[in-house]
């Protein structure tokens, strides 16, 4: 727990974000007006405008630039409008200074009025969303209802830059943060879509009052609306002063843009809205709100965890439309259609009842739910319809609303449907359909080779619900009513992984303990004989409910399985992770607990528990309870990458507590970024992670997944893990064949690795964390370059996690040998290939020979490179290793060999899949940390030694870096040192810089200094993400002198945020 020390510093923290944030804006209070065009609070939120104005302390949030498909110069006429008419408003001259800030990790554009400073504009300059929010085709049919319903993971400005909702909602936040209003007005968060008004509008209004109770629960609330107050009474007289100014502002602002009527006569003469909208001012009430007639969803709900096979599958149809809309539109990952983008829908042609759309796959499917988007048209209406399964399982489903959102057909917990294809069919359509359709079907599952597909002959009832979850993605669900699901679960199927063969070898990991107290634990390795069909689960922690005893804003108990785990699920130090999907307590630390709930009885045999990611919460002791049997837990991995543990016998129950026992000192706020359970049968697959020492009541062995092991105790096995390195590839400059707009091929060897190192549909993935070409399939190549020669066993490749481009076939060159690889794994898992002995070069070139048919950019997320020693097994296999997302830090975890049974000395050779599992060594140590810093001058608090504190972190521009993690010099650019001094000689081979995060103070170039040799680099990543550099082999000194050659231009203070070595 922090002393009071620690929490005066982290208070301090607090106090400088919030300070450096507030600076953006010239006063606190008042109001602030989060708008979706330039005239909206000119029009719909006035008189109410005017005297705040007035007042002298207004600001005003404009989220799209109304270009309505026009180009940006329109967007920014409009935008001086609404400037004109504030001057007029605050009698002040037109003159306005203008600034960039940067919230929610994005920049955006501020402009204060000079004569008046606490009169402030904000822009975001999203592309108008169109009446209905299908967008304009110049701007790719994006809206902001899609982006709210999910319908489009990001939406990208008229300026370029990309948000996701995530993004804009943490911007306000931080905005209404730094204002500190006493009113937050907006416009209607409560009418239905497509009932009259705008949907940047109703979308602006929703978004707005979701944040009020977070980040100012003090503030009045209005939301104002808007076209339809057409048809309510007027609240202005023609003669009040407030009329006639209002009147005169909206007019100061008409000249600016070409679409508006230029006065009040011709505004009446051309028969326009703006007569009545300037006569009335109405908050919205719910008696006052509108309803829809076609039946449009109100709010999103959760999409289902999984990874969404579909683009995986072949699909066909009982008719199409035309070209335009095939059936493979409706699994090509977008959602959308007539009359936005038409080519993103299936259309059937004239069809109704009875019309149909077939997803066939080559390998079974371990399906958990399904996802039906229907074509967003008001005319064509897919109601209700069937989803039958390749075993005969039927369901039926029904879509409530008209408007394009998601339906989320789900099944009880505790089942999975296997299946080799999914038919919809069409049972009832509205009276106005002509060609039924749909947009999209996501099939949330996992491939499962081998498996037997699931039989039934029961029908179940479904019913369609309203959800009012505020979590990104769609409208309704249809679930399964309780009276079936008893039936249903006793007829589905757990998931079932291939048979395994009469008689397997492998290697397990085995504990052993003599009572509950004892912490002793052994490795060996031993051979098992395995017959019948090897059971493996899926994670059965996603069908659980989970409580704890305290949790932060935000990070609730629910956050610890909702899927999301890794280095970047959670807060980082660094700002690099998302701290809404971890759980973390409320200022607990020994003691807290999470629990989860099964609403049946489940048998697990495995956990894999990942630790927060920052570097100061550390769960280093802990308790399992479930299944009547308490087992202990050692310290969990400091970075979030996860650690398995396996019970000594499989548990079963419908509780599981995990307590903590005890932390680190610099603990504040404990939790898990995740916990996964697992049940895995003899023989089967093992689940990636590291594997930590454990004891319980029980005394019996298991096996235990052996991907990346960490042990406390060393066994005389006489089969132990190989020694290994850390990831090469690493080390290597990366170049393509081509590649896409940040997602050049040094992305492939980031570091980032994992199911959400990429582009994703549902909008989970980071884009940037992949290498993706340019429109290239087959022949697109990606080389790695080494500085000097090394040695290789393994690779491990990572497919691009979305579910259209996918890798079915490539060679690997290397050192003279040509390594053919099968099918990469399509959801960005990673498959790992053994070279057959070592090979030794300098360069390794990856090339593409097949892709799928739905391929148009081809690239990987991530290639990971080892040498394994006794690495040369003398044949080739592959394994797919579901492996949490990899820190971009130097201890990636490195696999071992596989276990093999042929030889071959070809240099040609051909890699099979093989069920063995993989492991990996302990990571190297950050030499760094050893040693004391000094440098050639430092600013106060930003000392040589904060260079080497163990904290990648820094000033940043938004206010969420930490100023005093890192060295900065004192007013030093080309020419500045850093020296780091040993006790007594080291041996290194790697460094790794960390540039200060901020957006002005670059490291250009520079030399390390070692060992007697000097080595060059160039420039450095500009946001602090780190940049790693080969000393050319092993050298060995005391004394390591970093020296920046050149810097940026506007380098003002240049120093670093952190140096690693190892």
């Amino acid at each position: 727990m922090l002393g009071a020390t620690g929490r005066c510093c982290w208070l301090l923290l607090l106090l400088l974000v919030a300070t450096a944030r507030s600076q953006v804006f010239n006063c606190v209070g008042g109001s602030i007006y989060i708008v979706a065009h330039a005239d909206d609070d000119l029009l719909f939120a006035s008189p109410s405008l005017l005297a705040d104005t007035r007042s002298g302390c207004t600001t005003t949030i404009i989220l799209t630039g109304g270009d309505s498909g026009s180009g940006v110069e329109y967007a920014e006429s409009r935008e001086n409008g609404n400037e004109a008419a504030k001057a007029w408003m605050a009698d002040q001259d037109d003159v306005f200074t203008e600034f960039n800030a940067t919230f929610g990790g994005k920049v955006v554009l501020v402009r204060t009025l000079v004569g008046s400073p606490g009169v402030q504009n904000v822009y975001f300059k999203f592309p108008d969303g169109n009446m209905d929010g299908s967008g304009f085709s110049v701007t790719g049919y994006q809206s902001l209802r899609s982006l709210y319903f999910g319908n489009i993971n990001a939406i990208t400005s008229l300026t370029g830059v990309s948000w996701s909702l995530t993004n804009l909602r943490s911007a306000l936040g931080q905005i209404i943060t730094a204002r500190q209003p006493e009113h937050i007005k907006t416009l209607d968060h409560l009418s239905d879509f497509d009932a009259g008004d705008h949907s940047d509008h109703l979308t602006t209004g929703r978004i707005a009052s979701s944040l009020v109770a977070t980040y100012a629960p003090s503030a009045s609330f209005a939301g104002f609306m808007g076209y339809p107050v057409s048809n309510l009474a007027p609240t202005l007289s023609t003669t009040s002063a407030d009329y006639q100014d209002k009147l005169s502002a909206f007019f100061e602002y008409a000249p600016y843009d070409s679409n508006e009527c230029q006065s009040l006569q011709d505004c009446k003469d051309q028969g326009r809205g703006e007569v009545s909208w300037l006569q009335r001012q109405y908050e919205v009430t719910p008696d006052l709100r509108t309803t829809s007639t076609v039946g449009s969803s109100t709010e999103p709900v959760t999409l289902p965890p999984g990874v969404n096979v579909a683009g995986s599958a072949k699909a066909t149809a009982s008719s199409v439309e035309s070209t335009l809309t095939p059936a493979k539109s409706a699994i090509d990952g977008v959602i959308g259609g007539y009359p936005g983008n038409e080519g993103a829908e299936w259309s059937s042609s004239g069809g109704g009842v009875g019309s149909w759309l077939k997803l066939t796959w080559t390998t079974p499917q371990n399906v958990s739910a399904i996802v039906l988007y229907d074509k967003p048209n008001l005319v064509d209406w897919l109601q209700a319809g069937t989803l039958t399964f390749s075993g005969g399982v039927k369901l039926p489903f029904t879509i409530a609303t008209n408007d394009g959102t998601a339906t989320v057909v789900a099944w009880p917990k505790n089942t999975f449907i296997v299946t080799t294809s999914v038919l919809l069919t069409a049972t009832a359509v509205s009276p106005s359909t002509e060609n039924v359709g749909l947009s999209e079907i996501l099939v949330m599952g996992v491939a499962c080779p081998g498996c037997t597909a699931t039989k039934t002959t029961t029908t179940t009832k479904a019913s369609s619900t309203k959800s009012s979850s505020t979590s990104t993605s769609s409208s309704k669900t249809s679930s399964l009513s309780t009276s079936s699901s008893a039936s249903l679960s006793s007829s589905f199927s757990t998931t079932t992984s291939p048979s395994a063969s009469p008689s397997q070898s492998s290697s397990t990991v085995s504990r052993t303990s003599a009572s509950s107290s004892s912490s002793s634990s052994s490795t060996s390795s031993s051979t098992s004989s395995a017959t019948g069909p090897v059971q493996t689960s899926g994670n059965l922690a996603l069908l659980a409910s989970a409580s704890a005893s305290s949790s932060g804003s935000g990070q609730g108990p629910e956050k610890a399985i909702d899927g999301f785990s890794g280095v970047k699920a959670g807060y980082r130090e660094d700002g690099t992770g998302t701290y809404t999907q971890e759980w973390a307590s409320a200022g607990q630390g020994v003691g807290a607990t999470l629990t989860l709930k099964w609403p049946s009885p489940v048998t697990l045999t495995q956990l894999v528990l990942f630790d927060r990611p920052n570097l100061n919460d550390r769960v280093t002791g802990s308790t399992i309870t479930f299944g009547g049997v308490t087992t202990s837990v050692s310290s969990l991995t400091n970075d979030g990458s996860g650690d398995t543990v396996t019970f000594a016998s499989a548990l079963t129950g419908d509780t599981l507590v995990f307590k903590v026992t005890s932390v680190s000192a610099t603990t504040s706020n404990i939790g898990l970024s995740e916990i996964q359970a697992y049940f895995v049968g003899p023989g089967a697959g093992s689940i990636t992670s590291s594997t930590l020492s454990s004891s319980s009541s029980s005394s019996s062995a298991t096996s235990t997944p052996t991907s990346t092991t960490r042990s406390t105790s060393t066994s005389t096995s006489s089969s132990s893990a190989p020694a290994a390195t850390g990831n090469l590839a690493l080390l290597a400059t990366a170049s393509a064949s081509s590649s896409g707009s940040g997602q050049g091929p040094e992305k492939a060897i980031d570091g980032f690795a994992g199911p959400y190192a990429g582009y994703r549909s549902d909008g989970a993935g980071t884009y940037t964390q992949e290498w993706a070409s340019a429109g290239q399939g087959v022949g697109a190549t990606l080389t790695l370059k080494w500085s000097s020669t090394v040695t290789l066993s393994q690779l491990v490749l990572y497919d691009r996690p979305n579910s259209n481009d996918r890798v079915t076939g490539a060679s690997v060159t290397f050192g003279g040998s040509t390594l053919t690889i099968p099918s990469l794994t399509n959801d960005g898992t990673g498959v790992t290939v053994n070279f057959a002995s070592p090979v030794s070069g300098d360069t390794l070139v990856f090339k593409v020979t097949s892709v799928s048919s739905s391929t148009s950019n081809v690239g990987l997320s991530e290639i990971q490179c080892f040498s394994v020693a006794g690495g040369g097994t003398g044949s080739t296999t592959t394994t797919t290793t579901q492996a949490p997302a990899s820190s971009s830090s130097s201890s990636s975890s490195s696999p071992s060999s596989t276990s093999t049974s042929s030889s071959s000395s070809s240099t040609s050779t051909s890699a099979s899949t093989s069920s063995a599992s993989s492991s990996a060594s302990a990571s190297p140590t950050n030499l760094a940390l050893q040693a004391t810093a000094s440098a050639s001058s430092f600013s106060p608090g930003q000392e040589a030694s904060k260079a080497i504190d163990g904290v990648i972190n820094g000033y940043k521009e938004d206010g969420t870096g930490s100023y005093s993690n890192e060295w900065a010099s004192d007013h030093e650019s080309d020419g500045a040192t850093l020296t780091l001094t040993w006790s007594s000689p080291i041996t290194a081979s790697t460094v790794k810089l960390f540039d200060r995060p901020n957006l002005v103070d670059q490291i250009a170039s520079g030399t390390i200094s070692f060992g007697g040799s000097t080595i060059p680099f160039g420039e450095l990543t500009n946001d602090g993400s780190g940049d790693v550099f080969s000393l050319g082999g092993s050298l060995t000194g005391s004394k390591m002198v970093i020296t920046v050659g050149t810097t940026s231009y506007y380098t003002s203070n240049v120093g670093l945020a952190e140096v690693q070595v190892w």
